[in-house]
């Protein structure tokens, strides 16, 4: 209407401006001084023209103003309607009752289209074994008149199976829609009910806003064929004409043409059903629309980014025979695999620690034990993570050539050590918390890993031994039979000094220690005549679960100090004596006297 008034002003401005040349046209031929037939003819020609733009002017005016009337009109009753609209919405009255009725009534439609398509299946039946007998006889025929005839018989068979098949098709499809109007009436009482949320709303937009789509594809494509059945019905109703009414070809040329005005009926009825269910859709659409409107910029913002990481964990990674692997499923699987993974070491850690003080199991079989264990529980995490997300093993087939390449490469240490870890807990050739000495490393076996053992040295220095290299090497164990070890402080005193004193004092050093041991006793051993000492030795034993053999011999050394000094007993040292011949002065002999040895030349 808008546009009809604004093409109707312009067309007045036009008029007007006409109106106006003419009129300037004229007064220009009136000043002619000495005018002409022609002139003449030309100023009736150019009145005549002005008259009838002023007649069209007045009628232009006079239809914008009716037309403006009108538009007045119109929206004062589009207002009146709106407005009766919103006092209906405001007041509509539409109870779960009313919605069951609905629902109701729906569901004995179904059943109706449900017994309509078992029927038209047997129709169907029927016809396509009659079209198929038509056929056998239109190839078999020999003559060229029965020929023509069959052949026409063979298309009207085909017409009608064509017709019963699309009839049960559209039957069995008209199910599916009553199906969907059944949900679009739900969805609009849940939307008087305010029942969803906004996420929800903007999911049943776009899945209705596709509905739409696919029904208006559905709509052009029967248009189409309506098109296609119209021309055929015309190229048919032609051929009717050249025949005589009383001849078979016309009587089987008419139930062809009946075939296909049942086609057109009946397509004619599936569009009707469509465009109901579109304007039901389109109903919907607007309605969630304006339930839209009103939403917060900020809630569609969460509702599109919680959409967007949805789309994120359905992204489907891979998928087989039966399953499908979605990074939603992935996630799930990675965190249940981890769960169960601290679950299990928490659980076999306090198995161990069960085994080892209610049984006093030996340390090295407790952790044997924790860590198969531990295998086996983080394995049944595995199998039930796959299990749970519905992802078989066969999904990670193709892992598997992979993971040989990648054994064959470089991974033959891992396995060795790996092998080497399962011998060293067999054959236990040394124990946790064992005192063994590897090349210059000492130090106490602290955990034994199943690719490698832990050992920590007097230090306090955690050393990592692959334990591969337990099997190639010469391992010490001080500790493999029991704790106890045995000691050794060497002495050397000067000659002169009593030996029985010197053996009494050691012994009297080592049983005045509180951490040696009685059993076995201490011994003395008168070692050797040294250079410049007498040597001894002091063997004792300490047992290392209560001490140190190392604090244990310092404070011997103390010890033997203090008891020498109190009977005047010499620890000797290295001399060097230097001699010189009185007969000869620049000859001179060096005699040099290291510890623990003496060599003399004069």
């Amino acid at each position: 209407m808008t546009y009809a008034i604004r093409l109707s002003e312009s067309a007045i401005v036009s008029l007007k401006e006409k109106i106006r040349q003419n009129e300037q046209h004229l007064a220009m031929l009136k000043e002619e001084q000495t005018p002409s037939k022609f002139s003449e003819w030309v100023q009736q020609e150019v009145e005549l023209e002005t008259e009838k733009n002023r007649l069209s002017l007045a009628f232009r005016e006079k239809n914008v103003e009716e037309s403006r009337l009108r538009f007045d009109m119109l929206e004062m009753e589009r207002k009146n309607v709106t407005e009766g609209m919103k006092w209906i919405a405001q007041h509509l009255q539409y109870d779960e009752a009313d919605l069951k009725r609905q629902v109701s009534l729906i569901k004995e439609r179904e059943r109706q289209l449900q017994e309509q398509a078992e029927t038209l299946r047997q129709e169907s039946e029927k016809a396509r074994e009659e079209f198929m007998n038509a056929q056998a006889r239109a190839e078999s025929a020999s003559d060229a008149e029965n020929l023509s005839l069959y052949r026409a018989q063979q298309s009207e068979k085909e017409t009608w199976y064509v017709y019963y098949q699309a009839a049960m098709d559209q039957a069995e499809q008209a199910q599916v829609w009553a199906e969907e109007t059944r949900e679009i009436w739900e969805t609009r009482y849940s939307l008087l009910e305010k029942k969803l949320l906004t996420a929800e709303l903007i999911k049943r937009r776009t899945e209705t806003e596709m509905r739409k789509k696919d029904l208006d594809n559905v709509l052009l494509g029967l248009q189409k064929m309506q098109v296609s059945l119209q021309s055929r019905l015309l190229t048919l109703d032609s051929s009717m004409a050249s025949e005589s009414e009383s001849s078979p070809l016309y009587r089987v040329l008419r139930q062809e043409s009946e075939g296909l005005k049942k086609q057109i009926e009946l397509n004619g009825q599936y569009m009707t059903s469509l465009l109901s269910i579109s304007m039901l859709n389109t109903r919907l659409l607007e309605e969630l629309e304006s339930l839209l409107s009103s939403v917060t910029i900020t809630e569609k913002v969460s509702v599109a980014s919680l959409e967007r990481l949805r789309a994120f964990l359905n992204f489907q990674l891979w998928s087989g025979d039966g399953f499908s692997v979605s990074v939603k499923k992935l996630i799930l699987a990675v965190i249940i695999v981890l769960l169960g993974f601290i679950a299990s070491r928490k659980a076999t850690k306090g198995v161990k620690q069960y085994l080892f003080r209610r049984f006093e199991m030996d340390p090295t079989a407790a952790m044997a034990i924790q860590k198969g264990l531990f295998a086996i529980l983080v394995f049944i995490c595995i199998l039930a993570a796959l299990d749970m997300v519905n992802i078989p093993l066969t999904a990670f087939a193709f892992l598997g050539g992979a993971l040989a390449l990648g054994v064959g490469i470089g991974a033959q240490n891992i396995f060795s050590n790996l092998i080497s870890g399962l011998i060293l807990f067999f054959s236990k050739p040394f124990r946790v918390h064992d005192i063994v000495e590897i090349e210059d490393i000492v130090g106490t076996v602290e955990e034994i890993e199943s690719r490698s053992t832990r050992i920590r040295t007097f230090d306090n220095v955690d050393v990592l031994v692959p334990n591969r290299y337990f099997l190639e090497n010469r391992i010490v164990n001080w500790t493999r039979t029991d704790q106890v070890i045995r000691g050794k402080v060497k002495v050397g005193v000067a000659y002169g000094s009593p030996a029985r004193e010197v053996e009494r004092l050691l012994l009297v050093a080592a049983s005045s220690h509180k951490d040696i041991l009685t059993m076995p006793e201490p011994y003395v051993i008168f070692n050797d005549f040294g250079s410049s000492s007498l040597d001894f030795d002091l063997y004792f034993w300490v047992d290392m679960r209560k001490a140190s053999r190392f604090v244990a011999q310092s404070d011997l050394r103390y010890k033997i100090i203090e008891l020498f000094e109190e009977r005047n007993i010499t620890i000797a040292f290295p001399q060097l004596d230097i001699h010189f011949d009185k007969d000869v002065s620049h000859n001179m002999a060096i005699v040099n006297h290291p510890q623990g040895k003496e060599a003399s030349r004069e």
